[in-house]
Formats: structure tokens, sequence, C-alpha cells
């Protein structure tokens, strides 16, 4: 590429607070999806972040043509602390694509956020830097160097017998209770009792405590989601999930199983039996479970993104829709 055309080449640089209409607008473009300021700034500043970074593309015309965001969360592989560094909103106006080279955008965007994100967060623990994508985006990325893809998320469609919803038993004597958000906000024993379930392995996983949860499901500028407290008696918490409401077919977005508690089968029953709702829509891998039912569309696939991440393990985490920006 010539010095002139590199000369024509748009602009890297950090966000400033007055870009966040213009980037909402391009948002809007490329995805197809309204973004407003108000969800902008839940999604970047919200208070169960440890940080987060967002670059923009700007042409010589001061249009802002591209964006790369990333938020970072407290996480553990294991004992070890990490800095979970979640890469979402990469996008480029359609003038600016074609350079599949070293100058493409997305690149460029990407390799500027990941030198941005390395003074977020305590600098002693290790990045697990990743993002969501459809199967074209990712092999793009992998082309470029920034993405490698982990698995395919592949969601599918629960639906428990007829007779289970009048059957307690069937549950394996494990009951769901629907528990207010505000309980969790002012029950410091509940909070202590959700914060305890954790992943178990040593795969990289986000800490979803009460913060976390509060930020990411009671605080969403858009969506209602319910929360569900898993028990064998009152005093025993088995897990939690996270649902979507009002659809004909509910969504679980996240969750998690204590050691000794239910199976994904047994928890959706009781979903199923304390709801009323017999289908569920479900990420069965985010629970290490598997599945012989078709995924109910095409997979978004998980991937690392490469310039931000430093920790080297290959064990990939299990990730829920939640930990989208989609769901």
């Amino acid at each position: 590429m010539s010095t002139s055309t590199l000369a024509l080449q748009p602009v890297i640089r950090s966000i400033h607070d007055r870009d966040i209409g213009a980037v909402c607008a391009l948002f809007t473009r490329v995805f197809g999806q309204a973004m407003t300021p108000e969800v902008w700034r839940w999604k970047y500043h919200g208070s169960a972040l440890l940080g987060s970074a967002n670059v923009v593309a700007v042409d010589r015309g001061g249009d802002i043509v591209g964006h790369a965001g990333a938020q970072v969360f407290s996480g553990r592989a294991g004992a070890q602390p990490l800095r979970m560094i979640h890469v979402c909103d990469v996008m480029a106006a359609t003038a600016v694509r074609g350079d599949w080279g070293r100058h493409n955008i997305n690149r460029r965007l990407i390799e500027a956020l990941a030198h941005d994100v390395v003074g977020l967060g305590p600098r002693a623990w290790p990045t697990f830097a990743y993002g969501f994508a459809g199967q074209r985006q990712i092999r793009l990325g992998q082309r470029l160097g920034f993405y490698a893809a982990l698995y395919g998320c592949a969601q599918v469609s629960w639906c428990a017998p007829a007779q289970t919803i009048r059957r307690w038993r069937t549950a394996a004597g494990w009951w769901a209770q629907c528990v207010p958000w505000s309980r969790i906000a002012r029950d410091a024993q509940l909070a202590r009792r959700l914060a305890d379930v954790r992943p178990i392995g040593i795969a990289p996983a986000p800490d979803k405590g009460p913060a976390y949860l509060l930020w990411r499901y009671a605080q969403h500028p858009r969506i209602t989601y319910q929360l569900w407290i898993l028990r064998r008696a009152p005093w025993v918490v088995g897990g939690w999930l996270v649902s979507t409401t009002g659809a004909q077919h509910p969504m679980v977005v996240d969750g998690a199983m204590a050691a000794g508690g239910p199976t994904l089968e047994q928890a959706l029953t009781a979903l199923s039996i304390a709801s009323g709702m017999r289908t569920w829509d479900v990420w069965p891998r985010a629970f290490g479970a598997q599945s012989t039912l078709p995924a109910a569309t095409e997979p978004m696939v998980a991937a690392r993104v490469v310039p931000a991440c430093t920790w080297a393990d290959d064990a990939p985490p299990h990730f829920h829709p939640g930990d989208t920006d989609v769901y």
C-alpha cells in the first residue's frame, strides 16, 4: 500500500463522549437494531465492571466509520484471578471494508483496543479476552489473526412432558423459587449463598456475584429478566438461573449449579413446574451438559480475541447467552 493510500486510511483513536451518538447511529446501520446512548452508557459504564475501553475509526471528513469496545470483569480460572475482557460491538461502515490485509479496519480497531485494555483492572492478573460472532465474521477474524474460534454455542429448545408440570418428584426434589431482584440487594445471607455457587473446574469464568447480577439483569435498560433460586430445602441453595420473560419460549440466559446441585434437566424441570412454561431455550454446553436435541438456530461462535489475551490455558469457558451482548 502506497504512502498516499495510507494517508486516506481512517484514524483510530479512543472514543470521546461527544462520539456516542454517532457510534449508536453506526451500530443501527451495521446491525439493523436500535442503540441508544442510555443503553450504551449502561453497557460500558456499569457498576460491575472493572473498566471499559472503546476505540473508533474516523475518516478524513470527521465521520465515525468504525468501532470496537471492551468490557472488563473480574473472573477466575480455578484459583487464578483473571481479567475477563469481553470484546464487543466490532463494526465498520460499508465504505471502509474490503481490505483483507494488515490494514483491515477491524484488525486495526482490535489491535488498538488491545493496547487500551492493558491498564484496566489489576495488572498482575492475566487476561482472557473473548467475543461472539457469526460464522462468516469468525472466519474473517481467523484469517486476519485476531480471532481463534473456541466452539459454536448451540441453542436448543427443551420441552418438559405435559405430565411433568403436575409431578413435583420429576425434579428429583428440587424446586425453583422466583426471587425479586430487590431481595438480593437487601438479603445479605441470600447474596452470600448465591456468591458461593461458582462454576466447577479450571475454565475461565466471570465472577457472577450479586453486584454483577444486579447490573447485568436487574438494571438492564430494555429487557426484563427473572431470577430463580433452585432449592431442595429452605436453607439449601443448589443453584440459580436467570430467564427472560414474556416470550412463548422463554430462554435461560444464565445460571450456575453448586457441587451436588441439580442436573440441567432437573433444574429445567423445576423451572417448568414453578412457571407453568413447558418449553425453554437453553445453551446446554453452558452447564457442561450434552444434548441430542437439534440446534434451534445457527450457533453463535465463541472466540478468543488473540491480541488482548495473555491466559494460555486451553480449557474453554462455558459461556451462557447472557455472557454475550445479544440476549
